[in-house]
């Protein structure tokens, strides 16, 4: 079985090989994604090897206590961002606000490299993988991955 942790080393070794294939708007969803997992798996991982039903039973509390509250749902990423965000809150500030920057700047280009009619092109997917190597790095310092 191949864990969650190795799929996000796949994706950013993807993203380097799709590049080099002049793909990029693909590139930046294997960045985007080799962040994403490797964030969910050093969390998970951090909480006393946190399950993925546990996981997702958190997930489904959290919109359950926003929507008694008339809140809108938290999205799954949203969900992980913020509870990465509250870790980091905690440990390092000015890593927070590196993090926060690079996380949602590398979301809204993953959006537009997937849903929009919009060129991607060579300076922004490498732009996409410099920021989500960054990421990795921090992800890897906070939660010892």
């Amino acid at each position: 079985m191949q864990s969650i942790k190795d799929k996000s080393d796949e994706n950013i070794a993807a993203s380097h090989c799709l590049i080099c294939n002049k793909m990029y708007a693909s590139s930046v969803h294997c960045s985007y994604y080799a962040v994403f997992q490797l964030g969910m798996f050093g969390y998970r991982k951090y909480y006393k090897n946190m399950s993925e039903a546990l996981y997702d039973s958190s997930y489904s509390a959290e919109n359950s206590k926003r929507q008694m509250s008339n809140q809108k749902p938290i999205g799954s990423h949203d969900f992980l961002i913020n509870s990465i965000e509250s870790d980091l809150r905690r440990i390092d500030k000015k890593k927070l606000q590196q993090y926060h920057d690079l996380i949602n700047s590398l979301k809204e280009t993953r959006e537009h490299a997937d849903y929009k009619e919009q060129i991607i092109d060579y300076e922004l997917a490498i732009k996409s993988k410099d920021d989500a190597l960054l990421l990795i790095t921090i992800l890897k310092q906070l939660y010892s991955v």
